[in-house]
């Protein structure tokens, strides 16, 4: 971000937060700072009045009442599980930042490091202070608990409400009804607007040939009759790992807002996505899989390995919709983005050339 485009978000921090927070820490010089590179959202670390303790602000710069109000919803979904999110200090919307619908939401400050931070630095001494089968313990515990909670319908959270095409639609009808509003979204954008190094055209170009390749492998959504709470983007940098009285752990999960009623094998697909785009560790992680396994407690259907193909489609589609439409001042194109960008397209590409999901590399968690 830009010196000029920090100015701007800064000055609408003032604006939102509490009356006396700071954006350092008071009087030790501690900086605030930007915390992730988020694509739909500005993550910041700030400092609440009073106790001067540290603290999330997560502003949505577009859609910010949808976003509040799937966030309060999910967290009410979740008042029974042990899932450690972050306590909700303060929320509200506004549109006084640009001129957009934004949202934003104060939420403890959860410490330690990202699972993707920590997976990474995966050198010998590293890993020697790092119980990875632990941490897998609680990865699959949390989704678990996650995924147990039913829903009355397929769709996607809206407020207190869940939205599909229509009321009570199948999860075949909800899977293509999004399929189609990722492709008419892309095709609706400029087919010359560059991100980092690709187009929207280098995507719409695949678009017929995913589109016709995924009529054989639609049947079998047909077995998926009952709607499952789904994070809808668990990926390793929502997911915080800390060492807490010696015991390595999972301390906070991240980022409620895109929960959707589901199948929630989608979420097991996000982790192998996970495992596709940083092979450094995904020796490591599958190494320890039956920790995860063993936690997640949950049945996984028989039908799982033909799902994964439609399923890994939708997940690197979602990528190139939200990432195509990112305004670059606010969330500037880093490297990770870049390439995050290009093992999605690869993945894309070949499935546009009809490859199974094992021909492409992508490990299997079942």
């Amino acid at each position: 971000m830009n010196e000029e485009k920090e100015l701007v978000v800064n000055n609408f921090i003032k604006k939102i937060v509490p009356e006396g927070t700071f954006l350092t820490r008071s009087g030790s010089g501690e900086q605030s700072n930007f915390l992730s590179d988020g694509i739909i959202n500005i993550n910041k670390k700030i400092f609440l009045p009073n106790d001067n303790s540290p603290a999330i602000l997560n502003v949505f710069s577009a859609d910010g009442s949808k976003n509040i109000g799937r966030e309060l919803y999910t967290r009410h979904l979740m008042e029974n599980t042990s899932v450690p999110i972050q306590r909700l200090i303060e929320h509200g919307r506004s549109n006084v930042f640009v001129g957009r619908d934004c949202g934003f939401l104060i939420k403890e400050y959860k410490f330690g490091k990202t699972l993707d931070e920590v997976l990474t630095n995966n050198s010998r001494e590293h890993l020697n202070q790092v119980d990875i089968s632990s941490i897998l313990s609680d990865l699959g515990l949390y989704l678990g608990q996650i995924n147990s909670v039913v829903l009355p319908a397929f769709g996607k959270i809206e407020n207190f409400n869940i939205v599909g095409p229509y009321n009570q639609c199948t999860w075949k009808d909800y899977y293509l009804y999004r399929l189609y509003q990722r492709m008419t979204k892309l095709e609706s954008l400029p087919h010359d607007k560059k991100v980092g190094n690709f187009t929207v055209k280098d995507i719409t170009n695949l678009l017929p040939k995913l589109f016709a390749n995924t009529h054989s492998y639609l049947p079998i959504l047909e077995q998926v009759n009952v709607p499952h709470l789904a994070h809808g983007d668990f990926h390793f940098l929502n997911i915080i790992a800390s060492k807490k009285d010696e015991k390595w752990g999972i301390s906070g999960i991240l980022d409620l807002e895109n929960m959707i009623a589901a199948d929630p094998e989608v979420d097991l697909i996000s982790i192998e996505s996970q495992m596709n785009l940083s092979p450094a560790y995904r020796d490591l992680f599958m190494s320890n899989i039956d920790n995860f396994k063993n936690s997640y407690n949950q049945p996984v259907s028989k039908h799982y390995q033909e799902k994964r193909w439609l399923y890994h489609l939708t997940w690197s589609l979602s990528y190139f919709e939200t990432i195509m439409q990112m305004d670059t001042d606010l969330h500037p194109v880093t490297s990770p983005i870049n390439h995050y960008m290009k093992k999605h397209f690869e993945v894309l590409e070949k499935l546009s050339c009809n490859k199974k999901i094992n021909d492409i590399g992508i490990p299997s968690l079942y």
